[in-house]
């Protein structure tokens, strides 16, 4: 069962616990001194959206952070990839917070099937990441659903 609760300051360090799991076993394309820079960075992210802790029953297996209709990050326990654990979230946050752009980046290709599966679509490119970072992401958004006439 998925239950989410709001996240509050003192569970930033054990989000960055498990951001570093997940992007190391996502993000190989990013070296590790890179990573080691965005850390440090990691809650003042947090503090800029509206970020929620995701439980399987009682175990913590990721984090959520959205902001004006945007997917800002979604990072699951690696030991729970692959369960549909991560679908799930992204249909609630659909459901709540009216989620209709998320990014990624473009050597992430797993992420971009995870997000097309779920209902995005790539619109735009850019050749940085927010941070000016040069690494390419890819700008989805939520295609709309057909009404059967």
């Amino acid at each position: 069962m998925l239950i989410e609760k709001d996240a509050v300051q003192e569970d930033y360090p054990v989000l960055a616990e498990l951001w570093q799991r997940s992007v190391a076993a996502t993000h190989d394309f990013i070296p590790n001194e890179v990573l080691a820079e965005i850390r440090p960075e990691l809650p003042r992210y947090f503090s800029q959206v509206s970020l929620k802790l995701w439980y399987d029953r009682e175990e913590l297996i990721g984090f959520s952070g959205t902001a004006d209709g945007r997917l800002e990050m979604l990072f699951l326990d690696p030991e729970v990839r692959n369960r549909g654990l991560g679908s799930q979230i992204i249909q609630r946050l659909k459901e709540e917070d009216s989620i209709r752009q998320v990014s990624v980046n473009e050597a992430n290709t797993a992420a971009r099937y995870f997000y097309e599966k779920n209902g995005f679509a790539v619109k735009a490119r850019t050749e940085e990441d927010e941070a000016g970072r040069p690494y390419p992401l890819l700008h989805m958004e939520l295609k709309k659903e057909r009404k059967n006439d």
